[in-house]
């Protein structure tokens, strides 16, 4: 049944304020902002780790062991504390207040403290056996299991560092902090960074000072929003955690989420361990992720933690058409960049790996054998942005089931895909049954939503969208024309074949293609030079989106 409004003098000044489109967007601008300042980290880490470990036995091995201890971040910062954590604290935000919404944290932190404390230890003592079954296929190698296992066991207790910190960044976004949580993911590319340009040229052995860097990293990032939470009011006290009733109902709510999280962990163990079979082929798939997952945490990942918290709001009371324009406009603001994004990585794979990429132990044909991958992820890049927002949708009305649902379904499309293309064309089925994957699981849950009717396209979506998939028609066509066509040949030969060259002729292409789809854009109507000053220049805007 759904709630009336709440009177406004209920909210208080304890709650954030409404937030107009305008005012969401630029919430998202602020988050996609450090999230770039994040992966430029990371892939200034990356060109640093392809120069000293290539696609080296030491690089697949520390791979493993990087997966396993993000575990906690595709378990819980993306999954279950966000789904269930945030959308409660709002309503305890707006029906009691901070003090009230402030006791719950502490109570759910000192939970998730002592439960994953435990899994830590348990997990720790299994590690050989877990990575075992995550790359069976290192035992062809001498040594490659076993530094695996230790690299792992090292790096492990990220997941109940990163943990934490996920449930501090929930409870400042829903407190309209969003850049804290959004920056802090920049300390572990540092200590990374740090750990090889440092310490690695007095070690023999640079992975294992990588695999030390993750704990690291953990802890200074959980001091940073335990500092910031207390800015805000929230202290954190450590004290023996009791049953609650609003521990069972977060529960009820985060146990299908980490049942679709498991599911993922479980389709990344097989195609992990199908990866192991091919050298270098774990290596070759990480690359290439790294890369897919620029545009989709700046695009997906940023819309959906302000989207989050927002429609809570809207949909917890009777502003269910505020909550539907939210929607709206949250799709059509990730359609219009993850359209050129998907582009630009589908068209332009081998020369931005061989310029970030490509030098000292990394290869050319790494480099071919990388973008290969890329290239095929691209096309499943809009469905998962996609996807993220449809899912964010049902965890915003508190609904975390059906998503479960549909969540085994694709990732059962992604195994099998996986299987099936693996035996013919290697490493890139990997990539193929990712993108396919994606897809079917966009076109699910949107199904589901626009038959409950708690996702109606409006007709400014509908006639924009068609814009933007013309828009980027024709930059593939102005990529495409400079890049295989030819176009771009007497420049890159006036420059020469250096890094400078080449990253020169890369940014000229990557300028031709961005603004020949901003043109398209202006001359089809499919988005205004004005509404993009509105939202990221609010101070020279005509006009302001009434709440």
């Amino acid at each position: 049944m759904n709630r009336g409004p709440l009177p406004q003098d209920a909210l208080g000044a304890d709650a954030p304020p409404p937030r107009t489109g305008t005012g969401m967007f630029r919430s998202t601008f602020a988050i996609a902002f450090y999230t770039l300042l994040s992966r430029i980290a990371g892939f200034v880490r990356d060109i640093v780790m392809t120069a000293v470990l290539g696609t080296s036995a030491g690089a697949d091995a520390f791979f493993i062991a990087l997966r396993l201890a993000n575990l906690g971040r595709s378990l819980f910062a993306e999954g279950a504390l966000n789904a269930a954590f945030v959308p409660m604290f709002s309503g305890h935000l707006e029906q009691s207040g901070r003090a009230g919404a402030f006791r719950f944290a502490n109570i759910i932190l000192n939970w998730l403290l002592v439960i994953l404390f435990a899994v830590t230890i348990v997990l720790e003592l299994l590690m050989p056996f877990i990575v075992l079954v995550f790359a069976p296929g290192f035992t062809s190698v001498p040594g490659k299991i076993e530094l695996a296992t230790l690299f792992s066991r090292i790096a492990f207790p990220y997941l109940l560092l990163v943990s934490l910190v996920t449930l501090l960044s929930g409870v400042l976004n829903s407190m309209g902090r969003f850049w804290v949580g959004a920056a802090v993911p920049i300390l572990l590319n540092l200590a990374m960074i740090f750990a090889l340009l440092v310490a690695a040229p007095y070690n023999a052995n640079p992975a294992l000072l990588l695999a030390w860097s993750c704990p690291v990293a953990g802890v200074v990032q959980l001091c940073v929003l335990i500092y910031a939470s207390r800015r805000i009011g929230l202290k954190w006290r450590l004290q023996l955690p009791r049953p609650n009733p609003e521990l069972k109902k977060l529960l009820r709510l985060l146990l299908p989420v980490a049942l679709a999280g498991v599911i993922g962990w479980g389709s990344i163990l097989v195609t992990s361990a199908l990866a192991s079979f091919q050298e270098s082929a774990v290596s070759f798939l990480q690359y290439a992720e790294r890369l897919y997952h620029l545009p989709l945490s700046l695009i997906g990942i940023s819309i959906g933690v302000v989207l989050l918290p927002e429609l809570s709001r809207q949909w917890r009371g009777t502003r269910h058409d505020r909550a539907l324009k939210s929607q709206n406009r949250a799709l059509e603001f990730a359609l219009l960049l993850t359209l050129p994004a998907a582009v630009l990585l589908f068209l332009l794979s081998e020369p931005i790996i061989n310029v970030l990429f490509e030098r000292a132990r990394f290869t050319a044909s790494d480099t071919r054998a990388t973008a290969a991958a890329l290239s095929v992820m691209a096309w499943g890049l809009p469905g998962a942005v996609l996807a993220h927002i449809f899912v964010t949708v049902f965890y915003a009305r508190q609904d975390t089931k059906t998503p479960l649902l549909y969540n085994a379904i694709s990732n059962g499309v992604y195994v099998a895909a996986a299987c099936a293309c693996f035996f013919f064309v290697g490493y890139v089925g990997i990539a193929i049954a990712a993108s396919l994957a994606a897809w079917t699981h966009a076109t699910l849950l949107g199904v589901v939503l626009h038959r409950g009717g708690q996702l109606v396209l409006d007709a400014r979506l509908r006639k924009r969208a068609g814009r933007f998939l013309a828009s980027a028609a024709v930059m593939v066509v102005v990529v495409w024309g400079l890049h295989q066509g030819g176009g771009i040949a007497p420049l890159a030969e006036s420059l020469g074949s250096g890094l400078l060259a080449r990253a020169s002729v890369l940014f000229v292409l990557f300028c031709a293609g961005l603004l020949a789809y901003a043109a398209a854009c202006q001359l089809t109507g499919a988005a205004h030079w004005r509404e993009i000053i509105e939202v990221a220049l609010p101070q020279y805007s005509r006009k302001q989106e009434k709440p």
